[in-house]
């Protein structure tokens, strides 16, 4: 898209993100709506798990992950014990040829003798797992891409030099699985790598990642699945070859259902290729979904509905959405995608899964990168969690929302006066009866800029027994708090900010309080506290009984 000369310093997208705090100003004028929601903190009615949620992933594996750029990303993510599970691609790819080392995509794990025995080569694989484990992060490991030389035919790669070919040899392709597999046991331990999980591919459903995918409307053949279940089925055999509690699974298709059918049908019910019995063993079903909070979870439904209609043996196995986020498209990288925004479509597809059973998964993975810099006046990279200037990095939004997140407490507890859908809804956990957590978001999806009036939120709390005082610390992501790219764009978007710039960045990229704690006279177990919420802003207030 072609750039207004006026645009040309700071790029289009400080120009929006400047919007963002304009727009969100000029409204105050509307009539303030007020909410009045309800906690009792006596009524216990689930968990609340952090690995439903605290799951990353991005692509390219090797360059992103070893970057010297991404180091402190790494450390941010160790320090704020915030996340548990990452995922990425090309873990097996050799990449396009002739690039440097750095440069590379994949891992190169694989080559072959002149003779044709297998070498295996982990040193790559090796930085990668070793950045992830130390930053406190359990690997989901997808088996792909092919390495070069154990494709079959001529090599077809998609746009990371991942070769998207079967193998020209299945046994080969088995040992492979089965000497990655004994690898990371030799390496971590086989306690560490039993919470791993072994994913056979990456959206074999699309012909940009699979040679044997399909175009939007074509028929799944046999034949076009018939080579992905002849993978899985090696791949099982030496994964577990090399530990029997080993946790395998996929198809981590991107959506389409009759693939996803013909994938569990084989599960279920197909001959298997290496044992000649039926079915084969899977532990985790995968799929992902980008798009709106509601197509997320009808797609969830769909999936969901497959599972437990058509294969009712695989209903108790664990289902993740092992990627997710906002829509995709020409503006993938929409600035929404860094700002308060993000957070709250997070937190609100957070309480989606809680409130609708139907569409629930065990676990949700964002993708988007460890960091990024600026290209051309605007962010680039893939939605990422932090950014950095030169040697300085700084939290965005959304990994404040992830921070925010790992302060609930293990078991929900009821919250009423509003329902899912709502502009203006939440959740609410504890620890123990004299510690809960309440968070409450007001979010419209359809308004990026996040303009209109604030509401009034009336939050009654009960079940607080025993005491007759508590502490509220209230936490805040919005337009003014908790938002480096906000704060970034109101300073004109500099590329190249001062170093006085730079500190009132790094300031708004933590996590921030609206002022400091504040007692709350308790009465019969019930305290009550009110406050504003803009649009689009996320509030958790975390009260302990005194």
């Amino acid at each position: 898209m072609e750039r207004q000369s006026k645009l040309t310093r700071r790029g289009w997208l400080g120009a929006m993100l400047s919007v963002l705090i304009g727009s969100a100003l000029s409204v105050q004028s509307q009539a303030q709506r007020s909410f009045d929601l309800q906690v009792d903190a006596s009524r216990m009615i689930g968990s609340c798990d952090p690995a439903l949620w605290a799951n990353i992933g991005y692509d390219p594996i090797y360059r992103l992950t070893v970057m010297p750029e991404s180091q402190p990303a790494w450390e941010f993510i160790n320090q704020s014990g915030a996340f548990r599970y990452v995922r990425c691609h090309n873990a097996l790819s050799d990449g396009f040829p002739g690039r440097p080392e750095q440069e590379t995509w994949g891992c190169r794990v694989y080559s072959e003798t002149p003779g044709g025995l297998p070498r295996y080569n982990w040193q790559y694989l090796d930085q990668v797992l070793d950045t992830w484990v130390n930053a406190g992060l359990k690997p989901i490991l997808e088996t792909d891409f092919m390495p070069d030389a154990l494709a079959e035919g001529q090599i077809v790669r998609n746009y990371s030099g991942g070769a998207i070919n079967t193998p020209k040899d299945y046994n080969k392709w088995r040992h492979l699985i089965y000497e990655l597999v004994n690898h990371c046991i030799e390496r971590y331990g086989i306690d560490e790598v039993r919470a791993w999980y072994f994913e056979i591919w990456n959206e074999p459903d699309l012909k940009t990642y699979f040679i044997d995918g399909v175009d939007r409307g074509e028929r799944v053949t046999p034949e076009k699945i018939g080579r992905l279940n002849k993978m899985y089925d090696s791949f099982v055999d030496g994964a577990t070859a090399a530990d029997p509690q080993i946790k395998v699974g996929g198809p981590g298709v991107a959506g389409n259902r009759d693939y996803f059918r013909a994938f569990l049908n084989h599960c279920v019910n197909g001959t298997n290729y290496v044992t000649g019995e039926r079915g084969t063993r899977i532990d985790f079903i995968s799929w992902h979904a980008y798009g709106t909070s509601e197509q997320i979870m009808a797609k969830n439904r769909d999936m969901n509905t497959i599972i437990e209609q058509e294969f009712p043996s695989l209903a108790d196995r664990e289902r993740q959405q092992n990627e997710w986020g906002q829509p995709l498209g020409s503006d993938s990288n929409r600035p929404s995608v860094f700002t308060h925004y993000e957070a709250a479509f997070l937190c609100k597809s957070i309480d989606g899964l809680f409130s609708d059973e139907s569409a629930r998964v065990a676990k949700i993975l964002r993708w988007g990168n460890p960091t990024s810099g600026f290209q051309a006046g605007r962010i680039q990279g893939w939605r990422p969690l932090t950014i950095y200037f030169g040697s300085e990095i700084v939290k965005l939004s959304i990994f404040n929302a992830y921070e925010m997140l790992a302060m609930l407490g293990p078991e929900r507890v009821i919250l009423t006066g509003a329902r899912f859908g709502d502009p203006v809804h939440g959740f609410a956990t504890r620890r123990d009866p004299h510690l809960v957590q309440i968070l409450v978001y007001h979010f419209d999806e359809r308004n990026q800029q996040g303009s209109g009036a604030p509401v009034h939120v009336n939050l009654t709390v009960r079940g607080l027994a025993g005491t007759s005082e508590a502490q509220a610390t209230h936490y805040r992501i919005d337009q003014e708090h908790s938002n480096a790219a906000a704060a970034w764009a109101a300073l004109g978007s500099p590329m190249n900010p001062t170093p006085a710039q730079l500190q009132l960045i790094k300031a708004k990229s933590e996590l921030e309080t609206l002022g400091p704690p504040i007692t709350l006279a308790v009465e019969s177990g019930q305290a009550n506290f009110s406050f504003e919420l803009p649009v689009n802003a996320v509030s958790l207030i975390v009260l302990e009984a005194k």
